[in-house]
């Protein structure tokens, strides 16, 4: 039996209507009102304007037609009388009872599963998913607000919404603002929800506890608002410690639990709420910030006697990273002195705070990052220490590939006589232990990479021979099925500045061949091996420190493809300083015939109109000291070059990069004659700067020449 459109969409809607033992949250699409969810009955409204479809049908379309029955036939899906619509109303609210009792008897609270709905969304990643949980959230607000929904959003649902902006703030500047927004909706409904109105919703349903704060403070840590998450637990502390002092008992004040069902707020700052601000400190490149948060995180412990104020291993790691990544002066002895201070403590008693691997990759990573010329047997003492442990049976100190990688940092960037051959003694004992079973320190192409550049930072004879060797190491592994070797753009910059470091003849060429290379591959749909600036500019110091005779012409032909190939579009390789005065460089340390040095300087002069006529890029102090050299080797001596001189000076004098260097290659250029007309045209008197032995003192000159220097 067929049935007409009304009636078929009427038996559809009843049986849409009760989903047997699943509760469902459709999100309604109608505009201007809210939709009827599923599991509810229809209301009166919606029931009437049903009802009044099924009236107006027109005749033609109630006729029997070869056999076909007329639809006054049909049982009348929704009685027409106020006697049977109340019968129909009270019974589905019965099913609805009856079905939700056994839903939750299963274990499938309706609130669990919009809690559970939220959460995902929220931890979902995609762009957007805060927003549209929001809007989720808000939306069954609003139904229950009319009597659509039983139900109402709690604290968890507000969590979970606002964890969604949190994970979003990393790339989303609003998202913290959104949270806290959120937060203070929490604490009004709160309010609302203490007014006794006759109705039997559930008091202080939403109402904010510890981990409602802790998430708005990830979320201002994770926008960079540093001073704003620590403003936020300076608040929790002040509505919490307020609570207490109204209170005559504080038994509850340790747990941060609900003090009275008239409070306002039911929570106090934790360890969570303390390694958070700590982050946001530690995120905002501010370890001092973050380590006194820590200690008085550690003293607000021992005063309270709150064990669930203590601080954990994650909070020391915090503060160790962000000594670690500071780059700041003293910052690597600051990291080892808190190091050697978890080990006093975990050697006291205190567990929570044990090193762990992830302690001592910290400050092997500070020692990496700091300029002290013991940095590198600091680190390899380090590693040497956290074998010793795990040897004797502390796993968690066990070296991994990060530990691993951060010692060979450190070793690359001592430029230590054997540093480059310690740092490849490292790597084959990880591809050792790595066969041995020990995935955690399998090398990737960060660990080769770093190897690499030990070498092109070594000086050694076979830098270059050792550096292509690991890379052609590397390509073998991954076409035999090793993808996390895959070489990237930093492996062959690395190669290619070992290879020009070298000033071996063919080394330049060689480098240009793998910049090819890298364009081939990109081309064929490579993107980890898209050319840079930095590539290009290696390439072109390359060709600086090279032999070959025409190497100047080579040098801006790679500059002018940079200009082409940013002008169209590709702001990877945007000429900087760096590459007009690698190209400078390159066209001072030419030599050959009269004419190969005549185009070197003419290639010079138009290097620097380029780089003069640039707004977005300043010249420096090297850009005349190279230019000066440059004046120096490939214009003869006479008035041509004093011309040059004098026009050059100007420009540096009015930049304000004169500097030591500058002077050195000014002075080497011209005459005594010229350089005192050069001082003098500018109102210096070069017989009241001139000390013992001829030299000139920078400080003796005026500060608006050098203020730039």
């Amino acid at each position: 039996m067929k049935l007409s459109g009304i009636a078929l969409f009427v038996v559809v809607l009843k049986s849409t209507h009760r989903v047997k033992g699943a509760y469902t949250f459709p999100l309604p699409q109608l505009k201007g009102q809210p939709q009827t969810p599923q599991r509810l009955a229809l209301s009166p409204q919606r029931s009437l304007t049903i009802q009044s479809a099924c009236r107006t049908s027109s005749p033609s379309s109630s006729a029997t037609s070869k056999g076909r029955p007329n639809r006054s036939m049909l049982p009348d899906p929704i009685t027409t009388t106020s006697a049977g619509r109340k019968r129909k109303r009270q019974k589905r609210q019965v099913i609805e009872t009856n079905t939700r009792e056994k839903s939750i008897a299963k274990g499938r609270d309706p609130i669990i599963s919009l809690n559970m709905n939220l959460d995902y969304l929220g931890k979902s990643g995609q762009r957007g998913a805060a927003a549209r949980a929001k809007e989720m959230l808000l939306r069954i607000e609003a139904l229950h607000a009319e009597g659509y929904y039983e139900i109402t959003p709690d604290t968890v649902s507000y969590n979970s919404v606002m964890n969604a902006y949190a994970i979003a703030a990393t790339r989303d500047g609003e998202a913290a603002k959104e949270a806290q927004r959120l937060l203070g909706r929490m604490k009004e409904l709160t309010l609302n929800e203490a007014g006794g109105d006759g109705s039997s919703r559930r008091v202080g349903i939403v109402r904010p506890n510890a981990i409602s704060f802790n998430t708005v403070i990830l979320a201002l840590a994770n926008s960079g608002q540093p001073n704003k998450a620590e403003e936020l637990l300076s608040h929790m502390e002040d509505i919490c410690l307020a609570i207490v002092e109204s209170t005559d008992s504080n038994s509850n004040l340790a747990k941060g639990c609900a003090i009275g069902d008239d409070a306002p707020i039911s929570c106090m700052p934790n360890t969570i709420t303390y390694n958070s601000c700590i982050l946001a400190w530690a995120k905002a490149g501010d370890p001092h910030r973050a380590e006194n948060l820590l200690k008085r995180m550690m003293e607000l412990s021992l005063e309270r006697n709150d064990d669930d104020l203590k601080a954990d291993c994650i909070s020391v790691n915090t503060v160790l990273h962000a000594w670690a990544v500071s780059r700041q002066r003293g910052a690597a002895e600051r990291a080892e002195s808190l190091l050697r201070h978890m080990e006093t403590l975990y050697l006291s008693g205190n567990e929570d705070v044990q090193p762990d691997s992830i302690s001592y990759t910290s400050v092997i990573s500070a020692w990496a990052s700091s300029k002290h010329p013991d940095a590198a047997n600091r680190a390899l003492q380090l590693l040497e220490e956290m074998e010793e442990l795990c040897e004797a049976g502390e796993e968690c100190v066990r070296p991994n590939s990060f530990t691993y990688t951060a010692v060979i940092n450190a070793l690359a960037r001592s430029r230590l006589s054997g540093s480059a051959q310690k740092a490849q003694e490292i790597l084959s004992n990880m591809h050792e232990l790595h066969k041995s079973g020990r995935r955690d320190c399998k090398p990737d192409v960060v660990c080769y990479t770093s190897v690499i550049d030990a070498y092109s930072r070594s000086g050694d004879e076979d830098a270059a021979e050792n550096a292509v060797a690991l890379l052609s190491d590397m390509i073998e592994r991954v076409e035999a099925g090793d993808e996390d070797l895959k070489p990237n753009e930093r492996t062959y910059c690395a190669v290619i500045t070992a290879l020009g470091r070298t000033g071996t003849y063919g080394a330049a060429e060689s480098a240009e061949k793998l910049l090819e290379d890298m364009e081939r591959m990109h081309a064929f749909g490579n993107r980890e091996v898209k050319p840079t600036t930095a590539v290009f500019n290696a390439v072109i110091d390359a060709y600086a420190r090279s032999s070959y005779k025409r190497k100047a012409e080579n040098a801006h032909h790679l500059l002018l493809r940079m200009l082409e190939e940013s002008s169209e579009g590709n702001a990877d390789v945007r000429p900087d300083v760096i590459s007009y005065n690698s190209v400078l460089k390159t066209c001072a340390n030419a030599y050959g015939s009269a004419s190969i040095r005549k185009r070197a300087f003419l290639i010079a002069l138009d290097t620097f109109k380029r780089l003069f006529k640039s707004n977005r890029i300043r010249r420096t102090s090297v850009t005349y000291s190279v230019f000066f050299k440059a004046i120096r080797k490939l214009v003869e001596s006479g008035e041509e070059r004093d011309a040059i001189t004098r026009k050059m000076f100007d420009f540096c004098i009015a930049d304000g990069v004169l500097n030591r260097q500058v002077l050195s290659q000014v002075q080497a250029a011209c005459s005594d004659t010229v350089l005192t007309e050069l001082l003098s045209s500018n109102g210096v008197d070069l017989n009241d700067i001139v000390q013992e032995g001829g030299k000139i003192h920078i400080k003796d000159l005026p500060s608006g020449w050098t203020c730039n220097a």
